[in-house]
């Protein structure tokens, strides 16, 4: 039994390990491709990064297969995630508020 849990505890230890700061030389996403990449942090829908000229982020559906196994992307997840957040966004829309003195063009 304790064995088993040693096995658990490896297991997640080293998909976490995968997550965080993990070193890729190349990143391709849909036609995008990132180089010298430094992974900072994985949610069940994007990657985010640092990468050779900046800092960027990605949807994990638009890695190829082997790097969304990799990263533990779960389409089932991620739509739940996606359906969550676009309710969220409908409860809180973006402000129409304008700061003082700001001028609309064309007005």
């Amino acid at each position: 039994m304790r064995a088993q849990g040693f096995i658990v505890f490896s297991l997640i230890a080293a998909v976490w390990a995968a997550r965080a700061d993990e070193k890729l030389p190349v990143l391709k996403a849909g036609s995008e491709v990132y180089s010298n990449v430094t992974v900072t942090t994985v949610t069940a829908t994007d990657i985010y990064f640092t990468y050779a000229r900046g800092m960027a982020n990605v949807k994990l559906n638009q890695l190829d297969p082997a790097l969304q196994k990799h990263f533990g992307y779960n389409p089932k997840k991620a739509s739940e995630v996606e359906q969550k957040q676009a309710a969220a966004n409908t409860q809180y829309p973006p402000s129409s508020h304008q700061p003082a003195g700001t001028a609309t063009p064309g007005r």
